[in-house]
């Protein structure tokens, strides 16, 4: 039982993207920024920002442990001190348990220390309304259970949140059993339903570690059995998927990846006529000597690739001037998609991001390059000296041009993607916020 809770504990790790944010967890949010600088060692879930947030004050958020920080979008740039803040949860609440953003608002999954061990609520929260509760007893946990939530938003445009909650027997602070998990869906409005379909019988003994929408009209979710340490990749209704796996020496086999994936993601292209839309997750679990990179163009079809390094986080990079190519003016030497990798255990780091070069329509032709004396992406030697590139990468986002790399407990970085000249000279660097 420990190897299963351990699986499901360090998935929520990875999924919510900030240290303290497991099964086990209670981090109070104890440390002070000074000068707006952020807390030395700070874990960072993906950098997240609200598109249509009310007012005239946009921000930029993340959580970690105990604390939600924001930064005005106009204090970002290199030339400015970076005015990060933190935002006081709402009275008792310790923990962020989960967070995800619609294109209006955050979804918080907040916990604090109860009679019966642990309590879950929801919030909404944006600079208009701040924190909003949400009412619903379906995180209700008793003496005997206790219920942890995973959010995801992976169409942030239909403001549409999707809560995975898992259900465990026991005390939440020691080993526990899981028993499975369900699926619901809360609108705009705080309207919470059960996702129809058949979600009960899909997850009566796994959860969902990766959702995400094609922009057009396919939403897939990958599941894992931490039992058996299998995987099931489903469409919005629960059904698990068919199609094809081609690995990579070119076999091809009628069946779905079924290894446990993470990091599922859409990859939305450059726009450049070689390259392709594209799911894209990695195996958690090894197979042989190597963590399978699957990526497909329609959901059903995937091409495997051999990679050295399971990854927590894809960001597709390909229309910015350093990953590709932008406006079309200045061609970067690869069109690419950076990958996170995270770490093996408790007691190793990762290894920063990978390039995978898109070499072709066809992603069985692209490579994973791993020699970071060879990546075009920014400045190699900064790179490689920094804290960045040995550590876990839990989350990668790109928002007006810049690239934010969050990381495990060495804070959060950014790039200016598109600045075109520095790309150009070879001094185009990662900074720490």
């Amino acid at each position: 039982m420990k190897r299963i809770i351990g699986i499901i504990a360090a998935a929520m790790l990875l999924l919510n993207s900030c240290k303290g944010v497991g099964i086990f967890a209670y981090i109070a949010a104890t440390d002070k920024i000074d000068l707006g600088q952020l807390p030395d060692g700070v874990g960072a879930s993906a950098l997240l920002q609200i598109e249509n947030e009310v007012g005239t004050t946009h921000y930029n958020y993340f959580s970690s442990g105990g604390a939600l920080y924001r930064r005005n979008i106009s204090d970002r740039s290199e030339s400015t001190t970076n005015r990060w803040e933190s935002v006081s949860l709402p009275s008792d609440w310790t923990n962020i348990q989960s967070i995800a953003a619609s294109n209006d608002k955050l979804l918080l999954a907040l916990t604090k220390a109860s009679a019966n061990g642990m309590s879950v609520s929801l919030y909404y929260y944006n600079e208009a309304e701040q924190f909003k509760p949400i009412s619903t007893s379906i995180l209700d946990s008793s003496e005997s259970t206790f219920k942890t939530v995973i959010l995801y938003s992976p169409n942030p445009a239909a403001n549409i949140f999707y809560m995975n909650i898992l259900e465990h027997s026991g005390d939440f602070s020691k080993e526990t059993d899981f028993k499975g998990s369900s699926l619901y869906l809360l609108d705009n409005s705080g309207n919470i339903s059960e996702a129809a379909g058949t979600w009960e019988t899909a997850l009566a003994k796994s959860y969902i570690s990766g959702a995400a929408y094609d922009g057009n009209s396919i939403y897939l979710f990958s599941l894992i059995n931490p039992d058996d340490e299998t995987g099931t990749l489903t469409d919005e209704n629960g059904t698990a998927i068919t199609g094809t796996i081609t690995n990579a020496s070119g076999t091809v086999t009628n069946t779905p990846p079924v290894l446990p994936c993470h990091a599922l993601s859409w990859m939305p292209d450059g726009g450049t006529a070689k390259t392709a839309a594209v799911f894209i997750m990695s195996s958690w679990k090894q197979e042989g000597s190597y963590y399978p990179l699957y990526i497909s163009t329609n959901g059903s079809d995937w091409k495997s690739l051999d990679s050295s390094y399971p990854f927590a986080s894809f960001l597709d990079v390909r229309g910015t001037e350093a990953g590709g190519d932008a406006d079309g003016t200045y061609d970067a030497p690869d069109d690419l998609i950076l990958a996170g990798t995270r770490n093996l255990s408790s007691t190793s780091n990762g290894s920063g991001y990978m390039e995978i070069i898109v070499k072709d329509a066809d992603p069985a032709k692209w490579t994973i390059r791993t020699d970071k004396n060879s990546f075009t992406f920014a400045k190699n030697n900064t790179y490689i000296a920094s804290d960045l590139s040995s550590d876990s990468i839990t989350g990668l986002s790109l928002l007006d041009a810049y690239v934010y790399a969050s990381t495990d407990d060495d804070g959060l970085w950014r790039i200016n993607a598109d600045d075109e000249d520095k790309h150009k000279d070879g001094s185009l660097e990662w900074a720490r916020e």
